[in-house]
């Protein structure tokens, strides 16, 4: 999932909150399967560069799919993106500093009620949360993780977004790099 739409093998959908589905059922992961209209969606760097239509990104995927070389080469030109974003919003800096105080804040956070949801691309994939408050208070709170994603487990109908970047891979080493570099809170969430 990126920039509003998501990846499901090679197709793009365009993202939408009310259709992701977090299935139920124990499996052997302790990572929740998550299915975008019943898919397993990827996120990520190599995702947001295929949606994103970046011809380096897309050319690897095309050529290499879900290999290490295509997510390591795709992860490091994020890297240098967001060094230039970084910059662009340094120079803007100075000017946020000057913001008013907000005195009367937690008078009116008392009286919201509403529901919110909030995408962002974190390094190793789509972030999300989403929160429903009613008079000031936080009702009901869930975050999606890009672990969630990348590494869920395989439901009834699919395998998940890793392991099927592992099929063919002989060297259980060769296999555990793949993992790794999908997310390196992988180490943590495979048991």
């Amino acid at each position: 999932m990126a920039y509003g739409k998501v990846l499901s093998g090679k197709r793009t959908y365009p993202a939408d909150y009310g259709s992701i589905q977090i299935l139920d059922g124990k499996t052997y992961s302790e990572t929740q399967v998550v299915r975008y209209r019943g898919l397993p969606c990827e996120t990520g760097p190599i995702a947001r560069g295929v949606i994103l239509g970046r011809p380096i990104v897309k050319n690897l995927y095309k050529t290499y799919g879900s290999s290490l070389m295509s997510r390591t080469l795709a992860r490091a030109l994020e890297v240098w993106d967001l060094l230039l974003e970084v910059e662009s919003h340094l120079k803007e800096l100075y000017s946020l500093l000057k913001e008013p105080s907000c005195s009367d804040l937690m008078e009116r956070v008392k009286r919201l009620s509403g529901e919110g949801v909030a995408f962002v691309e974190a390094s190793r994939g789509t972030l999300m949360h989403r929160i429903k408050v009613l008079e000031g208070r936080i009702v009901d709170y869930r975050i999606l993780t890009p672990s969630m994603w990348n590494l869920g487990p395989r439901c009834d109908r699919f395998l998940g977004v890793a392991e099927k970047a592992m099929l063919g891979l002989e060297d259980p080493i060769h296999a555990e790099m793949v993992l790794k570099i999908f997310d390196a809170c992988s180490v943590c969430t495979v048991r």
